[in-house]
C-alpha cells in the first residue's frame, strides 16, 4: 500500500522495506494496495472522459474528493494506462501494480 511519511516519522516494520525521501510530483508512485491509477495533472492524460458516475476518493491525508474523469496516461511506447482516475487536490501520481497486472 502507498503512503506518505513525514520526514520527522519513525517507522518500523520487520517484514516491510521503508524509504523516506522528497518525491518529485512527477514522480510514479508503485502502488501495491490501490485499486486504481490516479494522476492530479491532466496534462498528462489524453483521451480524457467523464465516468458513468463520480466517484469518491480517499486521499492519504484523510480527506475525500469527488473524481468525474479519467483518462489514458502514456508510458512509452509500448505502455500505456488505461483508466487513470483524475484526482483534483491530490500531489502525486499512483501507479495501481494491481490494475497494472490485469491490464497487462
Amino acid at each position: 500500500m502507498a503512503g506518505i511519511i513525514s520526514p520527522t516519522t519513525t517507522l518500523y516494520n520487520p517484514s516491510a522495506i521503508c524509504s523516506l525521501c522528497k518525491l518529485d510530483t512527477s514522480a510514479q508512485i508503485l502502488d501495491f494496495g490501490g485499486s486504481d491509477h490516479m494522476t492530479y495533472d491532466e496534462n498528462t492524460l489524453y483521451d480524457l472522459r467523464l465516468l458513468d458516475a463520480p466517484i469518491l476518493v480517499s486521499l492519504p491525508n484523510g480527506f475525500k474528493v469527488h473524481v468525474t474523469h479519467h483518462g489514458k496516461l502514456k508510458l512509452s511506447d509500448n505502455l500505456q494506462l488505461n483508466l487513470v482516475l483524475l484526482v483534483p487536490y491530490f500531489r502525486y501520481n499512483l501507479m495501481s501494480m494491481k490494475k497494472l497486472a490485469s491490464q497487462l
